[in-house]
């Protein structure tokens, strides 16, 4: 109900809520923003009120629990528990690295800069965090 992002870079030329209030601002139009804000909260909470609503009811609750959850197979093979352990870890680590970089770079600057090493490490890796999660938003 309320992106903003998916509009403004995908848009083109079809008018959206979001970009209507974000237009609205941009002239100076502050009632109109306002009212528009207004309109785009009670359809969201009335998308809410409604979902909600109907997540109780008979057919909902019929329709989610079709089929049948897959049991978790286990590992028997030591060897395989193994090389399944090493995997996920490796996995993590490759989740955490870039982040981890970031974090001490920040720290390392900070130290040799007279800063406060814990929040600078922490703001690097905030701004690198956003700065990845920017690029693979824009499909990099």
């Amino acid at each position: 109900m309320a992106s903003f992002s998916a509009p403004l870079l995908f848009g083109g030329d079809v008018r959206m809520l979001t970009l209507e209030i974000f237009r609205a601002r941009q002239r100076g139009d502050f009632a109109i923003a306002i009212t528009e804000t207004v309109i785009l909260a009670v359809i969201s909470l009335g998308a809410l009120i409604f979902f909600q609503r109907y997540e109780g009811t008979r057919r909902f609750a019929a329709a989610a629990m079709k089929g049948a959850p897959r049991r978790r197979a286990s590992i028997a093979s030591g060897a395989a528990r193994m090389v399944a352990t090493i995997l996920a870890i490796v996995f993590a680590i490759v989740l955490v690295l870039p982040v981890a970089t970031l974090f001490l770079a920040g720290g390392l600057l900070a130290r040799y800069s007279g800063g406060n090493v814990l929040l600078n490490g922490l703001a690097m890796a905030a701004l690198g965090a956003l700065l990845m999660a920017a690029i693979m938003a824009l499909g990099g």
